[in-house]
């Protein structure tokens, strides 16, 4: 089966480190636990064939994260947990660093055969594939054409 994951990489605001150099943990609050602000987040989604909900999230983590002893949970209190060990469930919050980055799991869902993003609510739905063929066919024509008048 596979799995579309949806994650964001969360960018801080300028000397937002702790005393360790360590990147800061971001609260669900939209600041740190030392009060930096969330300056910009990108958002990102991967597919991931897996048997489960369960194993989907492990191959994911793994890969982003390196292992499950660099992912944490977020608690009510926005306190971290150690995922490692844990069956991950997919209403937690989890966050890690990935190649200095601080980034956030923001959900899963089944991917369905066919179905891809949609291109213009901006990933919060899906569409079939050929349309958004379709669509990315006419960006690019759209882009050959600004490019030829410019």
């Amino acid at each position: 089966m596979k799995y579309r994951v949806y994650y964001a990489e969360r960018e801080v605001g300028r000397g937002a480190h702790d005393v360790d150099g360590e990147p800061p943990i971001m609260l669900r609050s939209g600041t740190t636990h030392f009060g930096s602000p969330l300056v910009r987040e990108t958002e990102w989604e991967d597919e991931i064939d897996a048997p489960s909900i369960d194993a989907a999230l492990d191959q994911f983590f793994r890969e982003h994260a390196g292992s499950p002893e660099n992912v944490k949970w977020l608690d009510d209190d926005d306190m971290s947990h150690a995922a490692a060990g844990l069956s991950y469930d997919p209403d937690r919050s989890y966050i890690w660093i990935e190649e200095d980055r601080l980034m956030a799991f923001q959900g899963i869902d089944p991917a369905e055969p066919g179905q891809t993003v949609c291109p213009f609510c901006s990933g919060k739905g899906t569409v079939d594939e050929s349309v958004a063929q379709e669509y990315f066919e006419d960006q690019e024509d759209d882009g050959m054409q600004a490019e030829i008048r410019g």
